[in-house]
């Protein structure tokens, strides 16, 4: 009964082991991928805002988007 037991444990935490293994490669990858959206996302962004003319933020322009938001 104690060997029985004992394999069995180490059969579940091998399991435990490879799937906390798999999910972590999976994270990685999809965490690549996520980062290398965004950057070809800001990549086009820049290009397509690059014909428009700059507008500067100010704190007035900010009041008067939406007076009720502080910036604290």
């Amino acid at each position: 009964m104690s060997a029985a037991f004992k394999d069995n444990v180490k059969l579940a935490a091998a399991a435990i082991l490879i799937a906390a293994g798999g999910f972590w490669f999976n994270m990685e990858r999809y965490q690549k991928d996520r980062v290398a959206t965004v950057i070809v996302r800001s990549v086009e962004n820049v290009v397509s805002e690059s014909s428009e003319p700059e507008r500067l933020e100010t704190t007035e322009t900010r009041q008067d988007r939406n007076p009720a938001v502080s910036d604290y």
